[in-house]
C-alpha cells in the first residue's frame, strides 16, 4: 500500500489524457488538422497525451441521419467534439437549414463532452468572416452550451499585417499547410489557454512565420467569450 501523499503525487505527475473527436469535411481532413492539434497540445510541457479520431462528412446537417456518427458522438470517452462543415451559401445570398448540426452538438453535450464548432477561414479574396460567424451563431444558439472557435478571425488578423501571407492552396478555398497550422494553433489556444507555448512546428512551415501565426491565433481566441481551458 502507498500513502495518501504518495498517491496524490502519482496522480499529479500522471499524464493528462485528452480525447478529441473531429467531424468535418476536407477543411478538417486536408493536411491532417486533428494531428496538428494533438501535436501542439502534447508539445507545450504539460505532458498530456492526446488521442484524436476523425469522421469525414460533407455537411454537418446530414450527420444526424448517420447512425455511425451518432453512435460515435455519444461515446463517453470524448472530452471534446469538434464540429465543422455547416451548410453556408457560397454567394452569401441564401440561408440553409443547419438543424442537424445543432442536434449533433446537443448529443455531444448530453454525453458530457464539450461541443466546439470550427468556424472556417474565409476564401481568398472574400471578406466573409462575419458571414461565417453569422452561419454558426444560430447553430450555437440552438445547442446551448456549445462553443465557437473563430478560426476565421485568425485569418483576418494575419492578413491585416501581411496580405500576401500564404494561407491557401491554389484553389483559394482549402488551407495551405501553413493555413492549417494557423487553424490548429487557434484550437490550441482555445483549448489550452495562453500560459504555455508549444514547441512543435509542422514540417514545412518556415520558422520565421511561427511568431506571426501564434500572435494571430491568440488574437482570434481573445475575441471569444471566456471559456474553460485546460490546467
Amino acid at each position: 500500500m502507498i500513502g495518501l501523499a504518495a498517491a496524490a503525487m502519482l496522480m499529479a505527475t500522471a499524464p493528462q489524457q485528452l480525447h478529441i473527436l473531429f467531424i468535418g469535411n476536407s477543411h478538417t481532413e486536408r493536411n491532417n488538422l486533428p494531428n496538428m492539434v494533438a501535436s501542439l497540445l502534447e508539445s507545450d510541457g504539460s505532458h498530456r497525451k492526446v488521442e484524436t479520431f476523425s469522421i469525414f462528412i460533407e455537411f454537418l446537417a446530414d450527420g444526424y441521419n448517420s447512425e455511425a456518427i451518432k453512435k460515435a458522438i455519444v461515446l463517453p470517452k470524448w472530452d471534446l467534439v469538434v464540429l465543422q462543415a455547416a451548410k453556408a451559401s457560397s454567394s452569401h445570398k441564401f440561408t440553409y437549414n443547419n438543424d442537424g448540426a445543432a442536434a449533433l452538438a446537443r448529443m455531444a453535450l448530453n454525453a458530457k463532452s464539450r461541443a466546439l464548432f470550427f468556424v472556417e477561414w474565409p476564401r481568398r479574396g472574400w471578406d466573409e468572416s462575419e458571414f461565417q460567424m453569422g452561419v454558426y451563431k444560430p447553430i450555437q444558439s440552438a445547442s446551448k452550451g456549445s462553443e465557437l472557435v473563430p478560426v476565421c478571425y485568425a485569418w483576418d488578423s494575419i492578413l491585416k499585417r501581411d496580405p500576401n501571407f500564404d494561407l491557401w492552396d491554389p484553389d483559394g478555398n482549402h488551407a495551405s499547410l501553413t493555413g492549417t497550422f494557423l487553424a490548429s494553433y487557434v484550437f490550441y489556444y482555445y483549448i489550452a489557454g495562453e500560459n504555455h507555448t508549444p514547441t512543435w512546428v509542422a514540417p514545412g512551415v518556415p520558422a520565421s512565420q511561427v511568431g506571426m501565426i501564434r500572435a494571430a491565433a491568440k488574437a482570434a481566441v481573445d475575441r471569444t467569450p471566456k471559456h474553460p481551458v485546460l490546467k
